[in-house]
């Protein structure tokens, strides 16, 4: 399974609305499609998920206390039974249905459906709607474009709360799940020994902290984007950040070299990606964190580490980026 998603010979339960994932797997499609029609693309829907109990066939045991299979049908192979997890007698199952409705009914019809799967064979699930009011700094110069997304994830094997999250991040599959639920956006959670149906408007009341979050995260990416910066003190903070090795071993000059060349050419447009920015400390974040996505080498022959890396789901990545927006941040203040 690539990056954890579901696959079945050549299908994968995962879609995503116009834009291909990183992984290349599932259905993407080219217009808004209703809740029922994103459970059907992902291959979500008609799961089933119910108890079976564990009496019920394993004769000659006393069950102290009650023992339950969270039970599905796989949504691939007709006729087969997949047990998810097994959980006490207050475990609550939340259908994909109904995690899909919450977060309908939550948004009230104001974001669209944009991603969803399963991971792990259906123990997890995702999905996650986009606001249909970006943030766009400098509409009318650049026009540079964040959005926000829901998220909603649950498990089926006990494993997890449901979670219902503000974030920026765009989940396609187990990596970018983590860095979302890693995010500081406003976010609610729901026991599986709790009722999801009493929860909807503590749900709206706690995620409408999101709008505070999304103000603080604009107020500070237009104060990079309006803090000028010139090439020499770009290049000031990358040797900062990657100073120069003391002694020269095994071609480790070499390579530094080309990694501030690399950075200092993609400030100057040679990716052609930062072009309708102006210069400023937005841009130099921008350029800081194409180069850590996209150039770096292959290690193991392992095209999909590469891409995972690449596209910075692993620990080393996120760290990098929060120093690199840490810095930016403090050049605004004294720009």
């Amino acid at each position: 399974m690539v990056a954890a998603v579901e696959v079945y010979k050549d299908m994968a339960a995962f879609a995503s609305l116009r834009q291909p994932a990183w992984h290349g797997l599932g259905t993407v499609f080219d217009k808004p499609v209703s809740t029922s029609e994103m459970l059907e693309l992902a291959h979500m829907n008609g799961w089933n998920i119910r108890f079976e109990d564990a009496a019920d066939w394993m004769t000659g045991f006393n069950f102290v206390t009650p023992t339950l299979h969270v039970v599905r049908d796989n949504p691939f192979i007709e006729g087969q039974k997949d047990v998810l997890g097994t959980v006490g007698g207050r475990y609550n199952i939340f259908s994909n249905e109904e995690i899909f409705d919450f977060g309908d009914t939550l948004t009230d019809g104001r974001r669209r459906w944009e991603t969803a799967g399963s991971l792990k064979g259906g123990t997890k699930v995702f999905a996650t709607l986009v606001a249909t009011d970006d943030l766009v700094l400098d509409p009318n110069g650049s026009a540079d474009t964040i959005r926000r997304y829901i998220m909603l994830v649950s498990s089926h094997d006990g494993s997890t709360t449901m979670i219902v999250k503000m974030v920026h991040t765009r989940v396609v599959c187990e990596n970018t799940l983590n860095v979302a639920l890693g995010e500081t956006g406003a976010e609610f959670k729901i026991r599986h020994t709790q009722g999801m149906d009493v929860k909807l408007a503590d749900a709206k009341r706690a995620l409408g902290l999101a709008a505070v979050y999304d103000d603080v995260f604009e107020a500070e990416a237009k104060a990079l984007f309006e803090a000028d910066m010139t090439m020499s003190q770009f290049e000031s903070i990358v040797l900062d950040m990657f100073p120069e090795p003391e002694e020269d071993r095994k071609g480790n000059t070499k390579r530094w070299v080309d990694k501030v060349d690399t950075i200092l050419d993609i400030w100057s447009n040679s990716t052609e990606s930062v072009g309708n920015l102006p210069d400023s400390a937005w841009k130099g974040l921008q350029v800081l964190t194409e180069h850590n996505q996209w150039f770096r080498g292959i290690r193991n022959d392992s095209s999909e580490n590469f891409l995972a890396a690449g596209a910075g789901f692993d620990l080393v990545t996120n760290r990098f980026r929060t120093d690199a927006f840490n810095r930016m941040k403090d050049f605004a203040l004294t720009a």
